[in-house]
């Protein structure tokens, strides 16, 4: 449902403020706002070029976003090699929609899938410990999944240092854990950064950065992040919201 309101207008206008600033997030954001068309007129030619902008920046979702339009000729040439690309640039981040796309394209599945399955055999262990409250050993086997770049482990690492389970309470490893996690696409990282930034959970609070968040969330059908943005958008007051430094 469009919401027409102040509360879209000014979101819009200071995330371009950001953007025109250099800030590749908002650039990146203020790309997905002329993509979905919700706040303001759609418009691919103007998403592409804000991506440019991010992706210049090394920013792995509009690398990951211009591949996809190049290769459906949205907003810019159709033109594979550019696809292709941008993809790779994407992958080489992590970035876990980008890789799969070029393992479909390029015919060049993954030698690790074995050991991906191992991998998600683990990690169900871990789930089963943590349900059971053992986080000692939920601990002994994410941390090496996390740093071998289970992005799963890298989020419930995130929790634990959040919560203090099994380890002392720490905002600054939660956040660590969540960005790491977050650069591979895991939605439950993207709404865990949103409610850090919205109480200041060992950041300076920042409702724009919560927005963001939890928009890359709700992209992905994120239910809590869904309901998140749809009680800020009726709850909204435009004082209430930071100046953009």
């Amino acid at each position: 449902m469009r919401i027409s309101s102040h509360t879209n207008e000014d979101m819009f206008e200071k995330c371009k403020f950001a953007a025109e600033k250099g800030d590749t997030s908002a650039q990146h954001m203020l790309a997905l706002h002329y993509i979905d068309g919700e706040i303001i007129q759609r418009d691919f030619e103007k998403a592409a070029t804000w991506l440019r902008k991010a992706a210049a920046q090394g920013n792995a979702d509009a690398h990951y976003l211009l591949g996809v339009m190049h290769e459906g000729g949205e907003g810019t040439p159709q033109d594979s090699q550019q696809a292709e690309l941008h993809m790779r640039q994407a992958a080489e981040q992590g970035h876990t929609e980008a890789q799969a796309w070029i393992d479909q394209h390029t015919g060049n599945q993954s030698s690790s899938r074995k050991d991906q399955r191992n991998s998600d055999m683990s990690f169900n262990e871990g789930v089963d410990a943590y349900e059971q409250q053992d986080y000692t050993k939920a601990l002994r086997i994410w941390i090496p999944l996390a740093d071998q770049g289970n992005a799963q482990a890298q989020y419930r690492l995130g929790l634990m240092y959040f919560k203090g389970l099994g380890v002392t309470k720490d905002y600054a490893l939660a956040m660590e854990w969540y960005l790491k996690a977050s650069t591979q696409g895991n939605a439950d990282a993207y709404f865990s950064l949103g409610l850090m930034y919205t109480v200041g959970a060992g950041v300076t609070q920042d409702e724009f950065q919560a927005e963001f968040w939890y928009r890359k969330a709700a992209e992905q059908g994120h239910m809590a992040a869904i309901g998140t943005l749809q009680a800020r958008q009726q709850n909204f007051n435009p004082r209430n919201r930071q100046e953009l430094k």
